[in-house]
């Protein structure tokens, strides 16, 4: 079994998120069903956790040592580790419930959910202090204004700030990745590699670029990378069967399957996977800047005419 890992994340960072994501449920009026079921859930985890220590082994008092030594720094709280990367998809919703009500006119909601996902990220910030991020971050809550002020109606260029948003996310995880492969934290990068592929997959979606195939291609061998990281024993296995049983064909020779096995390793290499990732995120952000810069110019001359 894959040891759980927690992270350190700042107090405020988690209130603040929380709070902001309490906000926007309220004004949908669902604040009242969520809090009972938070309260259910709670009720169902205490229960449990009565059950489990009842049940303790002798063993117990490791386990305690092991808990003292994951204490956390004053004004910090620790997360697990799936926890967390549960919470980085949280960004993507709300960036998507933001660009729906703005195409709904409902300035006030896409507003609230702009600033929610501008605290989960900020949350990262808290985290690993990324300047990158931390500028997103601001762009959503400048956004944010310009949304409820009138000053931004198109959603076009809402669709752009997102597509900027996921590839500055997508450079964050694919540098996190790189680092944990660096450091042999298997179950780590295959998360943030995972969230890289997903978040460059996003960007290319709001951005109405079209899907180069070198891009897809990085995509796909990166998710396939996270899949073996973090699960080596079926990922290769599961590529095998799901070939023989779909063709209707005979079962492979030896030599075939280990020819096989070769090419499915190559496609699942993760630092070979996180390399052409990061090369087309470099890339797709060169042309959306290009773009940009293109736009404003064209605006420019309209003016001026």
């Amino acid at each position: 079994m894959k040891k759980s890992t927690s992270h350190v994340v700042p107090i405020a960072a988690v209130i603040a998120a929380a709070g902001m994501a309490c906000s926007a449920l309220g004004q949908q009026g669902q604040s009242s069903s969520q809090a009972q079921t938070g309260q259910q859930q709670g009720q169902h985890q205490a229960d449990a956790g009565k059950g489990s220590s009842a049940q303790a082994p002798s063993g117990g008092d490791n386990q305690s040592s092991q808990s003292s030594q994951q204490q956390s720094p004053e004004g910090f709280v620790l997360i697990r580790q799936d926890v967390v990367y549960l919470m980085a998809n949280e960004p993507q919703n709300h960036l998507t419930r933001a660009a729906e009500n703005l195409a709904l006119n409902d300035k006030q909601k896409s507003a609230g959910e702009l600033d929610v996902a501008a605290a989960y990220i900020n949350s990262m910030v808290s985290q690993d202090n990324d300047k990158s991020l931390s500028d997103c971050v601001d762009k959503l809550h400048q956004t944010a204004k310009d949304v409820r002020n009138g000053n931004l109606s198109d959603p076009k260029e809402l669709s752009q700030t997102i597509a900027r948003t996921n590839l500055a996310l997508a450079d964050h995880f694919q540098k996190k990745a790189d680092q944990a492969l660096g450091s042999h934290k298997q179950v780590k990068a295959g998360y943030d590699l995972r969230a890289a592929a997903t978040s460059l997959e996003q960007a290319l979606v709001w951005s109405k670029e079209s899907p180069d195939q070198n891009r897809v291609e990085a995509i796909q061998n990166a998710q396939r990378a996270s899949a073996s990281l973090l699960m080596p024993a079926q990922s290769g296995q599961s590529g095998q069967s799901g070939q023989s049983t779909a063709s209707g064909q005979q079962p492979q020779s030896g030599q075939q399957q280990q020819n096989q096995a070769n090419a499915n390793r190559g496609s699942q290499d993760p630092q070979q996977a996180s390399k052409e990732l990061a090369k087309q995120i470099d890339e797709l952000q060169g042309k959306i800047a290009k773009g940009s810069s293109g736009n404003s110019q064209k605006g420019g001359e309209a003016s001026g005419r």
